[in-house]
């Protein structure tokens, strides 16, 4: 994968996706952790770093009518 990270202002190569978004492993993480901590608290825990890649993901794009 050469590829560029698609996290907003990061310059790495990607070299993992998360909801076939290609990232960085930092922000790959970042995301994997933000997810466990959110269903560990029930959905309290807000998921900044994921909603900054929502609108990539292939369900988080705007709504087709």
């Amino acid at each position: 994968m050469n590829r560029q990270c698609n996290y907003p202002g990061c310059t790495m190569l990607a070299s993992a996706t998360w909801a076939l978004v290609p990232l960085c492993r930092g922000h790959q993480e970042a995301i994997r952790t933000e997810v466990i901590r959110y269903y560990l608290t029930r959905g309290a825990y807000r998921r900044q770093a994921y909603e900054r890649i929502r609108h990539l993901t292939p369900w988080g794009g705007a709504r087709k009518k």
